[in-house]
């Protein structure tokens, strides 16, 4: 039976300053920025949320563009037949976006499959991460400048536009993955720039029609694990690894395929922590294109590490890039470099 707004007895404050704005088609501005408290007058149901997210009913149907609430506590109150407290939009068809700007969540939010315009969190505070596989959205994902405790899951989710996370702060246990996105698909890129992520970064089989930035990111791992993880990604753009990006843990690049590379040498991992087998590039459009560097690049991989013999495609790749790019005698040094490396490897296996 579809809820009705009598089911929410009297509303809060809050709450008729929502039920107005999505009527008219507006941000419901609740307070100047995130809530520390759920005092009532800034405090919305994650049930009322949902109903108006579906779609309300006879009494209720909010405008076009959605849900759109600023400077909210969205108290996960639950709903009949879930063992947890949260906003529960799982399997959901929404009627618009759903933008909770500079709101604290401090129940999970759960978008399992749900269908929607764009999703978006800038500002808000998740202490309890999002849970949104095989989430489909026409229009954007946003957590831009938010502050996320626990996974945020897009596993198999579609997104129509773009995944940005531009200045948002995600923290996990050590150990453990905060960005979970393995064969994510957006049809624009995937903004990184600003982040400070402490956990694992996992695109693992993602196809991005656009960019993969990492711009100014701070990206932590716990000892001898993946900070970035984009084993057989597909970008048709340019992956970004510049303006101070520091990673701390291993960047796979493993069977991975970009469109360029724009880097700084500066950003690079440490020794050890860069795998590029089978990793795919036109071009290089920013960063070194001499031999020197770039073969001082190649070193950082340690084969070894991982239980493998020497990887010659990654010079290989190289070098058909150098060539192209007009530079041949830099291309010349980085394929000898690689037959002098290759022969010390049979010898050391010899």
């Amino acid at each position: 039976m579809k809820t009705q707004l009598s089911d929410f007895g009297s509303l809060g404050p809050a709450e008729d300053n929502l039920l107005d704005a999505v009527q008219r088609g507006v941000f419901a501005i609740v307070s100047n920025g995130v809530p520390d408290e759920p005092a009532p007058e800034v405090t919305i149901r994650a049930s009322f949320i949902r109903y108006l997210a579906l779609g309300g009913c006879d009494a209720c149907c909010p405008a076009a563009p959605g849900v759109r609430v600023w400077g909210a506590w969205i108290a996960g109150d639950g709903d009949p037949g879930w063992p947890t407290k949260g906003l529960y939009l799982d399997g959901a068809d929404l009627c618009g976006d759903l933008f909770l700007v500079a709101c604290n969540i401090p129940d999970a939010v759960f978008a399992y499959g749900t269908r929607a315009k764009t999703l978006g969190f800038d500002g808000s505070r998740l202490a309890a991460g999002l849970q949104a596989d095989r989430l489909e959205a026409t229009g954007g994902v946003f957590l831009r400048q938010a502050e996320i405790t626990g996974v945020v899951r897009l596993a198999g989710a579609r997104i129509g536009g773009s995944l940005e996370c531009d200045g948002a702060k995600l923290r996990v246990e050590e150990g453990a993955t905060a960005l979970l996105a393995d064969r994510l698909q957006t049809t624009g890129g995937v903004f990184l720039r600003q982040v400070e992520i402490t956990g694992a970064v996992r695109l693992l089989g993602a196809s991005i029609g656009g960019d993969l930035v990492c711009e100014g990111a701070k990206l932590r791992v716990g000892s001898g694990g993946k900070a970035l993880n984009a084993h057989s990604l597909r970008a048709e753009g340019v992956f970004f690894l510049r303006d101070g990006t520091v990673i701390y843990g291993a960047l796979d690049l493993t069977g991975a395929r970009v469109g360029s590379i724009n880097d700084d040498a500066d950003c690079w991992p440490a020794p050890g922590n860069l795998l590029l087998d089978r990793l795919q590039y036109v071009a290089i459009t920013g960063g070194p294109v001499d031999a020197e560097r770039r073969l001082k690049w190649l070193a950082l991989q340690d084969p070894s590490r991982f239980g493998q013999d020497f990887w010659p495609q990654p010079y290989e790749q190289l070098a058909k890039v150098l060539r192209e790019m007009g530079h041949t005698d830099d291309a010349r040094r980085v394929l000898e470099e690689k037959e002098r490396l290759l022969r010390a490897d049979r010898r050391n296996r010899a």
